[in-house]
């Protein structure tokens, strides 16, 4: 697992130090959090890169910002 410009990114390993539990969860390191500014308990948006045996982990303003930048008339910011 590793942070890059705001995403968490966790890719599948054969061992790992994090792992998806029985329950379905994948534990954020709170550090990790901190560097992508994901607060305890905030909502994410999850995407899997199958191919590439990733999960990415967006916080809600980052998928904005992507969202806008792909789609500003769509996503941009009212004034």
């Amino acid at each position: 697992m590793r942070t890059d410009r705001g995403l968490l990114i966790a890719r599948a390993a054969e061992r790992a130090r994090w792992a998806v539990g029985a329950t379905g969860y994948l534990h954020l390191p709170a550090t990790m959090r901190r560097e992508c500014d994901i607060g305890t308990g905030d909502h994410v948006f999850l995407a899997a890169v199958v191919d590439h045996a990733l999960l990415v982990v967006y916080s809600l303003p980052v998928l904005e910002e992507a969202l806008a930048a792909q789609r500003a008339d769509l996503w941009g910011r009212r004034s």
